[in-house]
């Protein structure tokens, strides 16, 4: 049985391997490319000398921050990908050449014979990503922290990137692996649902596509204590201005709070009284006379690992429900 299931999906297997070692070769010589991109010398604010490289020379498609981005889009994607050309055709495959009905019939129970097949490519799938994450792990390092320079507000002006910028957090650590076990399993449930392997390879990109983005923008912001930095104006009024403690944070959002030991029970938020002050003729004293502050919200650094565990918990446990579908839907399917 183990050998039959590996045979089975054994080519999409190779293909999928292909892809990922296409895809680092691509990774190592893009860092080789900006580790030995030629020192330059320029002159700073009071005639300082300062020595920089520019990562944006020779040819338009060819620069090296442009394949960086495309390689960063690739790796996004890879998860999807692996659902939906192993995770698809696992059951909904079987249905089509109507394989099922032969292991059925060798005393085989459904659930050992989805299990199996689930365990026998699932595994190889998972290890490939962990493969890939690991070697993203080190590509970022010399592409992204090194290469790139962290700017101040992160995403929100556009000036770099952190290992907790949404881009690079997807693509490193433990959630690219949990990531892939999900989109696997989402793959197998759309086939074992859906019985149509074209049907079930479009719905796990829509559906795996559609779920990052609710986590990028609504859960995982939320799955730590985010951490509010005052700022002298409000965050559209001081674009490039140098906050040491937003330098290596995910920006979210900005806003107001109250000054400490200053309340206001029942009456306006924060948010409210500083949007009011805005407009007003002297903002700065508009807001003293309020008690607020305006800020930014992040998500510091220092938050990177609790986001992984937890978010790759989230992902590791839909991942085991659909299985249960996988599993229920088999079951009910007649020989």
């Amino acid at each position: 049985m183990t050998w039959l299931a590996f045979r089975r999906h054994r080519t999409n297997l190779l293909i999928l391997l292909g892809l990922a070692l296409g895809l680092g070769l691509w990774m190592v010589v893009v860092a080789h490319g900006f580790d030995t991109i030629p020192l330059k010398s320029g002159l700073g604010p009071g005639g300082n000398v300062y020595r920089y490289r520019d990562y944006f020379q020779g040819s338009v498609l060819l620069r090296l921050p442009y394949q960086a981005d495309v390689i960063l889009y690739l790796l996004l994607a890879f998860p999807a990908v692996a659902g939906a050309l192993l995770g698809a055709p696992l059951v909904a495959g079987e249905l089509d050449g109507a394989t099922n009905r032969l292991a059925w019939t060798q005393g085989i129970t459904r659930t050992r014979w989805l299990v199996t097949k689930w365990a026998v490519v699932g595994i190889p799938v998972v290890l490939l990503g962990w493969l890939l994450a690991l070697v993203t792990q080190w590509w970022s390092h010399h592409v992204i922290v090194v290469g790139i320079p962290v700017g101040v507000f992160m995403s929100a002006l556009d000036s770099g990137f952190s290992r907790i910028d949404p881009q690079v957090f997807s693509t490193t650590g433990l959630v690219p692996v949990a990531y892939t076990l999900f989109a696997f399993a989402l793959g197998t449930a759309l086939g074992a649902l859906l019985r149509r392997v074209s049907l079930a390879a479009i719905g796990t990109f829509v559906i795996y596509g559609v779920l990052a983005l609710v986590m990028v923008s609504t859960v995982r912001p939320a799955l730590a204590p985010q951490t509010f930095i005052p700022t002298p104006w409000p965050t559209e009024h001081v674009a490039g201005l140098v906050i040491p403690e937003a330098r290596a944070a995910w920006y979210l959002d900005y806003g107001y709070e109250f000054l400490p030991g200053i309340h206001h029970p029942g009456g306006p938020s924060a948010d409210t009284l500083g949007h009011g002050c805005e407009g007003a003729p002297d903002t700065v004293t508009c807001f003293e006379r309020h008690g607020i502050v305006p800020g930014i919200y992040v998500q510091p650094d220092t938050n990177y690992w609790t986001l992984q565990w937890r978010e790759s918990l989230i992902y590791s446990v839909a991942a085991v429900l659909l299985l249960l579908v996988s599993l229920g839907s088999v079951r009910r399917w007649r020989a």
